[in-house]
């Protein structure tokens, strides 16, 4: 069944898992400020809060838009989605749009050094916002080859921003001046399009049924990389 379930268990092979929200619908969920945010695959902006018994509430602009991700920081969550829709929250609970992205899909937002940082998903933009004021702003995005490259995956490592391109086998990490300057990955047999680390350590992987993962780290990350075989594809990588 579809929804929204909790465990309380410590991550064992048992974990027991309760529904509180039953739904036709599919949910994202990240964790923030002590609350559960969650959202829906669909057009409409609704969320559910755990602070507020997973009740339904809608973000402003996104009646016609989806929600693809959301990111807390600084005691405040944003969501990005599609058509360049934004907001922001201080309490999960009560919404307001957030200040003009331009037109796109925006498929992931990270937050680091007070800061959110946002991709999209059908071309080479990456904007960032400063937590106080919620203003966005291009980061400059530069490969030596290619030009500006689309960033296919975002991450926040040791206080650095991590970027991933898959087409050409690129990687960023990104510092104080929040800009992108490219380098290749060596040692790699697959294009990796997803990345997460924690530290000193990255992992990066291919979305899909590709069965291969990547074990690389921040003071090495053009080079150094080794492969593991999996025994399932990835979706997505979590670090805790």
């Amino acid at each position: 069944a579809l929804g929204i379930y909790e465990s309380y268990d410590n991550l064992s092979a048992g974990m027991n898992w309760s529904p509180v929200h039953s739904s036709a619908s599919t949910f994202e969920v990240e964790f923030g400020g002590g609350d559960f945010l969650a959202w829906t695959d669909t057009a409409g902006g609704e969320i559910r809060c755990s602070s507020d018994n997973y009740s339904a509430r809608y973000v402003p602009g996104f009646s016609a838009s989806r929600i693809n991700s959301a990111s807390y920081g600084d005691g405040k969550w944003v969501v990005v989605g599609e058509n360049g829709n934004n907001a922001y929250s201080n309490d999960c609970l009560n919404w307001s749009s957030g200040n003009t992205l331009p037109n796109s899909n925006y498929e992931k937002i990270v937050f680091g050094k007070n800061k959110f940082v946002t991709i999209a998903g059908d071309n080479n933009f990456v904007y960032y916002a400063s937590s106080d004021n919620m203003t966005w702003s291009m980061m400059t995005n530069i490969d030596p080859t290619y030009g500006s490259l689309k960033a296919d995956d975002v991450t926040y490592v040791d206080n650095e921003f991590f970027f991933l391109n898959g087409s050409y086998g690129r990687i960023a990490m990104t510092h104080n001046d929040m800009s992108i300057n490219w380098n290749q990955t060596y040692g790699l047999t697959f294009s990796s399009d997803i990345i997460a680390g924690g530290q000193n350590k990255l992992l990066a992987a291919q979305k899909g049924p590709h069965y291969k993962l990547a074990i690389g780290t921040k003071s090495n990350m053009t080079g150094g990389w080794s492969e593991k075989t999996i025994s399932y594809g990835v979706k997505s990588i979590y670090f805790f």
